[in-house]
């Protein structure tokens, strides 16, 4: 079973030590491990047109991912309408941040896109993932 993510790679090194006497014929070792690759966006929820205090419980969900990594950042990507979509940020910015206390500048959102009715995909991103892939 393959335990390593994406971009982590197995390394292998090897010493060998000259200058031992000739009796002595060991004279390497090896050893191998994991060297993790950078870390990815996480994806966390989807919804869409749902009342405004369902939308707030999955906001407290996302809102626990976002304190246990206080280096992390949050992506928001709404679709909709103008309108819908501007309604949804007011809501969830408010949210997160007043009820909530999650800082302002931890929260990126991206507009994802006209559709015919609202739907918000929430993501966190750790410190030193490439946040690119959000939208996809």
């Amino acid at each position: 079973m393959n335990t390593a993510g994406l971009g982590d790679t197995t390394v292998t090194a090897t010493v060998n030590v000259g200058g031992l006497c000739t009796a002595c014929t060991d004279n390497s070792a090896s050893g191998s491990g994991l060297v993790q690759g950078p870390p990815e966006p996480q994806f966390i929820d989807e919804f869409a047109n749902i009342p405004n205090d369902d939308v707030k419980a999955r906001l407290d969900a996302y809102a626990q991912n976002l304190q246990a990594d206080p280096n992390s950042v949050g992506y928001i990507v709404n679709y909709g309408s103008a309108r819908n979509v501007a309604r949804r940020e007011k809501l969830v910015r408010d949210y997160l941040v007043t009820d909530r206390g999650i800082d302002a500048s931890r929260l990126v959102f991206v507009n994802g896109g006209v559709e015919s009715v609202i739907r918000t995909r929430l993501w966190v991103v750790p410190a030193g993932a490439d946040p690119s892939t959000v939208n996809e």
